[in-house]
């Protein structure tokens, strides 16, 4: 493969990731940094809402 198809083949994905950035809800702009942060701040809510289930014994709404 030559390196102008490498480069294509990169761009092209990078253009699919950014896609899916935006289809996922993050701005377009958004780094990776702040997609970290959003993932890791519905995991901690997933693993407070699961830990007031179990300890509850109801479920969260």
């Amino acid at each position: 493969m030559s390196l102008i198809a490498k480069i294509t083949e990169v761009i092209e994905v990078l253009n699919q990731l950014k896609a899916l950035k935006v289809a996922l809800g993050f701005a377009e702009d958004a780094s990776v940094t702040d997609i970290i942060a959003e993932i890791k701040s519905a995991g901690e809510s997933l693993t407070a809402a699961t830990t007031a289930t179990v300890t509850d014994g109801t479920a969260a709404s």
